[in-house]
C-alpha cells in the first residue's frame, strides 16, 4: 500500500499511509498515472481479454539492448483495437524511433507517462502517429515515434468507421520554435545557393541570386537561413557557385555567430572541384554529393535541402516532425496554388493521405488534389531526407551517366516510383503574423517580381511582416547612423510617405512616395522618387525624377535624369520589363553618357 502515490517508507501499521505526500505534485502525479493505467486497462479489451492466452501478446522489440527499449503488441481477437506499448528505460529521449506495426494506418496516443499531469514535461507524438506499408521486424508496417526519457507510450490503432477513443493522457512535442528539439538537433540544413538567377537580368551580373538585396536590410538567402535558425536547427551548409564573393562575404559578416563548442556550424561550400579537378557542381543533387564527407562529419539523422532564393517564413521543424512520424523516404514541401497556375512548377499528384503518386515537371494540365480538384501542389524545392538513405541515393546517382544529378529531375521521381514520398503543405508550417494572414511565399526571380515584393512592404499592413520579433529575419546589420531628412522649403522638402528608409540614408530636399531605400542611399534637392526600389549606396542627383524603377547598388543617378514617364526613351538606355519596371545599373548609365556626348 502507498505505492500508488510513491510512498518511499515501508507501511507502518501504527501510523498508516503517508497521505500528506499527495500535497507534493510529483506524488500526486504518480497517483494519477496509476489511476489512468487502471482506466486504460478497463477501457481497452486488448489489455485484458486474452490476458491468460499467448495470443494476446507479441514482442515486437525485445533485443534493443543498446538503447534499452522494449515494445510489444496487446491483442483481443477482434474485441477491440490492437495496442502497441513502447518503453524507454534510459534518461535519453529517442526521436523517430522505428517501431513495427501490425497494419498501416493511424494510431492515437492513448497514454504517455511523460504527460504533464503525471509530473512529466509533456513531450510526445502530438496526438498520434501514422504507420506506413514498410515491413519491419516481421510486421507489414512501421512508423517512427517519439519516446521521452524514462517513459512508456501506449498507442491504440484507430479502427475504420469508428471514432478514436478519448486519450487518457497524451504528450505533445516541445515547441520547436522555443527550444531546439531533438529532431532539430538531429538535423542539418543544406542550402543550395549557387544559381545565377538569370531572369533578374543585370541585377545578377555581379552576384548570385541568393545574394541579391531584399527588404531594406537583408539578402534573399537570409530568409532560408533565418527559418532554419528560428526552427532550432544549428547545423547549416551553404553551397555556392556562380559569382559567390558577395554571398560568401555576407555570410561571413552576418552569420558568424555560430559556436563550434556549442555544436553549431555554418559551413560555406564553394564549388571547389573536391571530387574531380575538372568538375564543378553538375546539379542540385551533385552539390550535396560532392560534400558527402562534410555532411557525414555533422553526424545528423535528417538532412533538410533548401533553395536559397525565395522569400517566405516557415517553421521547418513541423515539416521534419511530419517526416519522422510518417516514416517516408522523402518529404517534399509544397505550395497550394490554383491548378492552372501550377504549369510553371514541378507538381505533385497525391492520394488522400498526401502520399505522392507522381511527380510532373511543368505539366500542361496539372493534377488537382483529392480534397479540392481546383488546386494543385507545387514543389517548393524543399526536401527532408533521412541522411543514410539520401547518402546511398546520391552515390548511386553519381555513377549514373544518364542522370542530370538534380533533385527534382532524378532523385525525387526515383523515390516516388520505388519508395515512399510524402507531401508537406506549406500552409501547415507557414509562420504568420496574425492567424488570418495569408501563407506568404514569393519567388522574386524576375525584375517585376523583385520590384513588386519590395514595394508591397510599403503597404499599410503588408502580407510579409518584417517587424515580427517572434520570427526575426537575421542578417548582417551594417553600422550606420539613423536616416536623416533635411530642408523644409517649398518644392525642396525632405519627405517620405508610405516608404521604408534604411539607416544611413540622407534625404536632402527630395520627395519620396511608396518607395524602399536600402542602407546609405543619398538623395539631393528637387529630386522625386515614386515606387522606387533603391539598393545600397546609390546616389540621386538634383532634379532627377524616377518612377517605378529598380536602381542597382552604388549607382550614381545624374542630375535631371527622368525615368518612368516615357517608356520608349527609357528602353533606349535601360532594361524595361514587361510590366513597365525600369532597371538601372551603372553600366547602363555609363553607356548612355558615352552615347550622348
Amino acid at each position: 500500500m502507498g505505492q500508488e502515490f510513491a510512498q518511499a517508507a515501508e507501511l507502518d501499521q501504527a501510523t498508516g499511509l503517508d497521505r500528506h505526500l499527495l500535497d507534493n505534485p510529483e506524488d500526486a502525479g504518480v497517483q494519477r498515472l496509476v489511476r489512468d493505467l487502471h482506466a486504460l486497462y478497463r477501457a481497452q479489451p486488448s489489455m485484458h481479454a486474452l490476458v491468460t492466452s499467448p495470443d494476446g501478446f507479441q514482442w515486437i522489440e525485445a533485443d534493443d539492448a543498446a538503447r534499452s527499449v522494449l515494445a510489444w503488441i496487446r491483442r483481443s481477437a477482434g474485441a477491440g483495437p490492437d495496442i502497441v506499448a513502447t518503453c524507454n528505460f534510459t534518461p535519453v529521449e529517442r526521436s523517430a524511433y522505428t517501431v513495427c506495426w501490425p497494419l498501416a494506418g493511424r494510431s492515437h496516443e492513448a497514454l504517455n507517462t511523460d504527460a504533464e499531469i503525471y509530473g512529466g514535461r509533456g513531450r510526445g507524438n502530438m496526438g498520434g502517429v501514422t504507420a506506413v506499408d514498410r515491413p519491419s521486424h516481421g510486421q507489414p508496417a512501421s512508423t517512427g515515434i517519439y519516446l521521452p526519457p524514462l517513459s512508456v507510450v501506449f498507442l491504440v490503432r484507430e479502427q475504420s468507421g469508428s471514432a478514436p477513443s478519448e486519450p487518457v493522457a497524451s504528450g505533445r512535442r516541445r515547441p520547436l520554435v522555443e527550444t531546439p528539439s531533438s529532431l532539430a538537433r538531429d538535423s542539418m540544413a543544406f542550402v543550395l545557393a549557387g544559381g545565377r538567377g538569370s531572369r533578374l537580368k543585370e541585377l545578377t551580373d555581379r552576384r548570385a541570386k541568393p545574394a541579391v538585396h531584399f527588404g531594406g536590410k537583408s539578402r534573399i538567402i537570409d530568409f532560408a537561413l533565418s527559418n532554419a535558425l528560428n526552427s532550432g536547427i544549428r547545423k547549416m551548409s551553404v553551397a555556392t557557385q556562380y559569382k559567390a564573393h558577395s554571398l560568401i562575404r555576407h555570410c561571413q559578416r552576418g552569420w558568424n555567430f555560430f559556436r563550434a563548442e556549442r555544436n553549431e556550424y555554418l559551413d560555406i561550400l564553394p564549388a571547389s572541384q573536391r571530387v574531380d579537378e575538372h568538375q564543378w557542381y553538375l546539379g542540385t543533387a551533385d552539390a550535396v554529393t560532392q560534400n558527402i564527407d562534410i555532411v557525414d562529419s555533422y553526424d545528423v539523422k535528417y538532412v533538410l535541402i533548401l533553395a536559397g532564393d525565395h522569400i517566405y517564413k516557415m517553421d521547418y521543424g513541423k515539416m521534419i516532425a511530419q517526416h519522422a512520424e510518417s516514416g517516408a523516404d522523402v518529404t517534399v514541401g509544397c505550395l497550394t496554388v490554383p491548378r492552372m497556375e501550377a504549369t510553371a512548377f514541378g507538381v505533385m499528384a497525391v492520394d488522400a493521405n498526401d502520399t505522392i503518386t507522381s511527380f510532373l515537371e511543368k505539366p500542361a494540365d496539372p493534377p488537382g488534389t483529392p480534397d479540392d480538384p481546383s488546386i494543385a501542389l507545387a514543389s517548393m524545392g524543399i526536401y527532408v531526407f533521412n541522411w543514410n538513405l539520401l547518402r546511398d541515393l546520391l552515390i548511386r546517382d553519381a555513377d549514373d551517366s544518364n542522370s542530370s544529378h538534380d533533385f527534382g529531375k532524378d532523385i525525387i521521381p526515383q523515390i516516388v516510383s520505388k519508395g515512399i514520398a510524402k507531401a508537406h503543405r506549406f500552409e501547415d508550417s507557414c509562420v504568420r503574423h496574425t492567424p488570418d494572414a495569408p501563407a506568404y511565399w514569393r519567388d522574386v526571380g524576375t525584375v517585376d517580381a523583385f520590384w513588386k515584393a519590395n514595394i508591397d512592404l510599403t503597404d499599410f499592413d503588408p502580407d510579409l511582416d518584417l517587424w515580427d520579433k517572434n520570427w526575426p529575419i537575421w542578417t548582417y546589420s551594417e553600422v550606420a547612423p539613423p536616416a536623416k531628412f533635411i530642408h523644409d522649403e517649398e518644392k525642396r522638402r525632405g519627405t517620405a510617405v508610405s516608404s521604408l528608409v534604411s539607416g544611413g540614408c540622407i534625404i536632402s530636399g527630395t520627395e519620396i512616395r511608396q518607395s524602399l531605400l536600402f542602407t546609405q542611399v543619398h538623395t539631393n534637392s528637387y529630386a522625386s522618387l515614386e515606387q522606387a526600389v533603391v539598393l545600397p549606396y546609390a546616389r540621386i542627383a538634383r532634379h532627377a525624377r524616377l518612377k517605378k524603377v529598380v536602381i542597382d547598388s552604388g549607382v550614381e543617378i545624374p542630375e535631371g535624369l527622368v525615368v518612368g514617364e516615357d517608356p520608349v526613351e527609357d528602353a533606349k538606355w535601360f532594361r524595361v520589363s514587361d510590366n513597365g519596371v525600369t532597371l538601372i545599373t551603372q553600366a547602363m548609365l555609363d553607356m548612355r553618357e558615352s552615347k550622348l556626348r
